[in-house]
């Protein structure tokens, strides 16, 4: 028979007995499932708070500092968190500044290895076809002698004469103050033009003013040269002292009268063309002047006869101060009659003049040019009324005589710089030339935006009075120092009421 489970309630002590045994099960379970040391913990803060009434308030006072210092911690580690993330900012900014920094030096780098390899300016293989006459010709005839046969050192074996196929008559003129130019490589390379000319073709004439002992002994040391080894070679070298009264004065509104240092230039030049003039004038087909540079002799022999295939009156090179700067801006006029722009590739601010030297051209038009080394047609200087060198008779406005010369020669569409002919004033600037012929053209940028930046080009006053040369000028007085004020020259100030 089933057994029938009685359904009262259970008695209030069995009850009560039940939830206390039901606690103690689970306070049991609780410390026994909690790790050994918070058991301990927990008893011996049981047993504190138990032997000491007050316990319970410090407690609450140690809960209150711990949080503080949990705060104080809590910030520190925030702050130091903050920085690391900073300096992890920081850190990726700077990676990314250099590798931006890399992509353009990278991408410079090969525009430079790019243009050096397969884009370069003026270098000899891109010479016109016409250079080609005088370049076989020195080939054919020997080439060119070691620099150190006109000291003595070495057997010649070239053929005088050899550069110069067509046998033309050329008249050097030069005006040259530095004996150790004279003793080293101008020498060296006027005596090697005057070679690949022939003896019988050439006449030099040097007129040098009171330069010094040492600089008449280069001169003379440079005589005894040519007479040794040009002998048929005509030649004039003069070094004297030229009183300073036989050069014209100009006289100022206060009646004061100075020289200006351009007239005594223009004087110096026409001395040195004084055997031209006066006593052979037939010698001189072509008359080259040259400054106190160094040049290459093959390269004058191309200013000469290759330079827009021979058809110019005045054709000049381009001198150099260093390897990038070009350095006779004062005589130098594009073809419309501005000054020369940022005196670096392209040289001309934008216009006719810029386009043709960008174009590779040997005949780049000008107004006006020196550049250290230029050729003539010598009938200018010979017929009878002689175009000479000279300076302005006004007070106050200075132009140069090697600008004004080509004002007076005045002869359209016949002045040309050719930027195939290049020198300098020192060795080592020259020696670094062909290096950049051939990674100028990525100045052409640069160029552009220094001359938008300055307003280039700039016009002269007088820009358009061609036929006088006003576009050589400006407003200056530069005059030569006299008496006791020493050697050289110095700069007047020009009064605001200069009577323009």
């Amino acid at each position: 028979m089933p057994i029938r489970r009685s359904s009262r309630p259970a008695s209030p002590i069995l009850r009560s007995s039940s939830s206390s045994l039901e606690s103690e099960s689970y306070e049991l379970s609780k410390r026994m499932s909690a790790p050994p040391e918070e058991v301990a913990l927990e008893d011996e803060e049981e047993d504190i708070e138990a032997s000491s009434p007050s316990r319970g308030l410090l407690g609450d006072q140690d809960k209150n500092h711990t949080t503080a210092v949990s705060s104080r911690w809590l910030k520190w580690c925030a702050y130091l968190s903050s920085l690391r993330f900073c300096y992890r900012r920081c850190g990726n900014l700077r990676r990314r500044c250099c590798q931006v920094l890399t992509v353009l030096l990278s991408a410079v780098g090969l525009l430079l290895v790019f243009t050096f390899v397969f884009n370069p300016s003026y270098t000899k293989t891109q010479y016109p076809e016409n250079y080609a006459v005088v370049a076989d010709a020195v080939r054919n005839g020997g080439g060119v002698n070691p620099q150190e046969f006109w000291r003595g050192r070495g057997k010649k074996a070239t053929k005088s004469g050899r550069g110069n196929p067509a046998g033309e008559k050329v008249f050097i003129a030069a005006n040259i103050i530095d004996a150790g130019l004279i003793n080293g490589a101008w020498g060296n390379a006027v005596m090697e033009l005057m070679d690949l000319i022939g003896g019988e073709n050439v006449f030099l004439s040097i007129f040098e003013n009171d330069s010094g002992s040492e600089t008449r002994a280069a001169l003379e040391d440079l005589d005894k040269l040519i007479a040794e080894n040009i002998p048929k070679a005509g030649r004039s070298i003069v070094s004297t002292t030229l009183p300073l009264t036989a050069i014209p004065r100009v006289k100022l509104p206060n009646d004061k009268t100075y020289i200006k240092r351009i007239t005594y230039l223009a004087e110096v030049r026409n001395r040195a063309l004084l055997p031209l003039l006066g006593y052979i004038p037939s010698l001189g087909r072509w008359v080259l002047f040259l400054n106190d540079v160094v040049f290459d002799p093959v390269q004058a022999l191309h200013l000469l006869f290759s330079t827009n295939q021979g058809k110019y009156e005045t054709a000049c090179g381009m001198d150099f101060i260093n390897p990038f700067k070009y350095y006779d801006t004062f005589a130098t006029r594009d073809i419309d009659g501005y000054n020369l722009g940022v005196p670096f590739y392209p040289y001309f601010a934008p216009g006719r003049s810029r386009e043709a030297l960008q174009g590779a051209t040997d005949a780049v038009p000008v107004l006006s040019c020196w550049g250290g080394i230029v050729a003539f047609q010598a009938k200018v200087f010979t017929k009878k009324d002689p175009v000479l060198f000279r300076s302005s008779k006004e007070p106050y406005w200075d132009a140069s005589e090697c600008c004004l010369i080509h004002a007076d020669i005045h002869a359209p569409n016949a002045t040309y710089m050719n930027p195939y002919i290049r020198v300098t004033y020192d060795l080592s600037t020259f020696r670094w030339l062909p290096m950049v012929k051939r990674i100028e053209k990525l100045f052409s940028g640069p160029h552009w935006l220094i001359g938008k930046l300055v307003g280039m080009p700039w016009s002269g006053e007088r820009r358009r009075d061609v036929d006088n040369g006003g576009y050589c000028g400006s407003w200056k007085l530069l005059v030569m120092k006299e008496g006791g004020e020493g050697r050289g020259w110095r700069n007047l100030p020009v009064p605001e009421d200069r009577g323009d």
